[in-house]
């Protein structure tokens, strides 16, 4: 039973790098966006 815990606990930190990311590559496109307009 520890080891699910432990396995679920392992998979939410993957889930919240997963959406750090996300957002990180979207600024990036943003700013990519915004520099190819001017």
């Amino acid at each position: 039973e520890k080891r699910v815990k432990d396995v679920e606990g392992l998979l939410e930190a993957v889930e919240e790098r997963k959406k750090e990311e996300d957002e990180d590559t979207s600024d990036d496109r943003d700013a990519a966006e915004m520099n190819g307009e001017e």
